[in-house]
């Protein structure tokens, strides 16, 4: 069974390709971000060892920013781009740099790994909420391997793991979620660059990246091969109905707890209003603990002691001081000037 999802991008989007823009690739200005095309530069001037001295030293000093025109002897009318981006938010004072979205030719995509990983999550919440006592053995082995582990936080994937193993196969060849396929979405050039602060710590260092932006739309295709059968998990039966079920379920659940975060300005509480009737992903970077784990799940089983194990794993702890917080997770990120939280998707289904 195949369909198509057709996905709109409800708030900027980021995720990482792992590379960074710095001051030597691109031209800033308070409204954009101008990318430099270096293969048709070096066209267009002399590239002799004076120049190479003068981009060393600029790097050296870190004094490159908006200084290209100068290295390279040109008016800035003459520098060619390859891309313009809107920049949303406010230069830095010291140098910048920008996290850049995952692309192919210049072109950002969504990864289907990144949507494939979400379901998941999604399909392990909705599961373990309907049969918490799957949870029982592997959450007590945790425990108890907590109490006398002296690196606790080395446990943490194995944590998850074991829990995995339980609800959808105890090997990767017997893991039922491998019967479900997602494609990269489609491409689009549209990207910006957001300003992004973390709220809930006064100390709070701006991020830059490159986002999808809102507005845009893209399309993936799903996939369940029902050929794929072999499994010794507790979920027996992977439907399509089942995944978007899931997806509804926790992501009700992670809307419930972004409304209860204090810290956030109205306009984040008004952008989740609009948000209302809509079936919704939460995908990449910046968008919380919550969205990628079952925590909130674990969260309120009060049985199960999910602060002592936290605690354990040093989750929500102060580098400086050494004390955990009491709530977990104590900060956020969003934009900075159009405060947005980052990475929500609605979604459309065409079967």
């Amino acid at each position: 069974m195949e369909v198509e999802l057709t996905l709109k991008v409800e708030s900027p989007l980021h995720i990482g390709s792992g590379e960074t823009y710095v001051e030597m690739d691109f031209i800033a200005d308070k409204r954009s971000i101008k990318l430099i095309d270096y293969e048709k530069l070096l066209e267009m001037v002399e590239f002799n060892e004076e120049v190479v001295e003068k981009l060393i030293k600029a790097a050296e000093t870190g004094e490159v920013k908006n200084r290209i025109t100068e290295i390279f002897g040109i008016g800035g009318s003459q520098i060619p781009f390859s891309k313009v981006m809107n920049f949303i938010g406010k230069e830095p004072k010291e140098s910048l740099k920008i996290q850049k979205h995952i692309q192919t030719s210049g072109r950002a995509y969504i990864p289907g790994s990144s949507i494939k990983g979400f379901l998941r999550t999604a399909v392990l919440f909705k599961f373990l909420e309907e049969n918490p006592d799957v949870l029982i053995i592997p959450l007590q082995k945790l425990k108890k391997r907590l109490s006398r582990e002296r690196n606790p936080s080395r446990l943490k994937k194995f944590a998850a793991n074991e829990i995995e193993k339980v609800v959808f196969g105890s090997t990767p060849h017997k893991d039922l979620f491998r019967s479900l396929r997602v494609t990269d979405s489609s491409f689009t050039e549209n990207t910006a660059v957001y300003e992004v602060r973390i709220i809930g710590n006064p100390q709070t260092i701006p991020l830059y990246l490159e986002c999808i932006s809102p507005g845009e739309t893209l399309n993936c295709k799903v996939q369940i091969d029902k050929s794929i059968k072999e499994s010794d998990g507790k979920l027996k039966v992977l439907t399509f109905d089942y995944v978007v079920e899931s997806v509804r379920f926790f992501t009700e659940h992670l809307l419930e707890e972004e409304k209860t975060y204090r810290n956030y300005p109205p306009d984040v509480f008004r952008f989740y209003s609009g948000l209302e009737g809509k079936d919704l992903m939460r995908l990449g970077h910046s968008t919380g603990y919550f969205s990628k784990t079952i925590g909130l799940l674990l969260k309120n089983l009060d049985e199960f002691g999910f602060d002592f194990v936290r605690r354990k794993f040093g989750m929500g702890r102060n580098p400086r001081t050494g004390r955990v917080v009491k709530d977990f997770p104590k900060t956020r990120r969003i934009t900075a000037e159009t405060k947005q939280p980052l990475g929500w998707v609605s979604f459309e289904v065409k079967r």
